[in-house]
């Protein structure tokens, strides 16, 4: 029989036991302390953690991975004006590590292209505005 988890509209499954090196029980618990959390629902904790950092870090290798390809496509096809679009690709990786936030981010890099003085490159349709 499962139970819902205390204040979590999702249910809890069966039990199972794992077994933990002392190293980690004793640094959990003295990480926990007094808090009145126990072992288990901080691991629970943890690992619910862990696939939502997985989820952020498989969709900006995915962008990474998009913009590589744009930017293998840039190498074949323009060698001319490859300095903008070489600093605007640092800029968007460099916000890409910053945070995950999409076009916004997108269009303020160009906005900062244009304010160099360059013409920003269209991501999206592989040309240049």
């Amino acid at each position: 029989m499962s139970k819902r988890r205390r204040g979590s509209h999702r249910e809890l499954s069966s039990q199972f036991s794992i077994r933990l090196f002392a190293d980690q029980l004793a640094s959990y618990e003295e990480k926990l302390g007094g808090s009145g959390v126990s072992i288990t629902e901080y691991i629970r904790e943890r690992l619910d953690g862990q696939d939502q950092v997985n989820e952020v870090l498989e969709s900006v290798l995915e962008r990474l991975s998009d913009i590589d390809q744009k930017l293998e496509q840039l190498s074949t096809k323009d060698k001319g004006g490859n300095d903008a679009v070489s600093v605007e690709m640092l800029l968007l990786l460099r916000s890409l590590l910053r945070n995950n936030s999409g076009k916004d981010t997108i269009k303020m890099v160009q906005a900062d292209i244009k304010n160099m003085g360059l013409q920003p490159f269209d991501i999206d349709h592989g040309e240049r505005r």
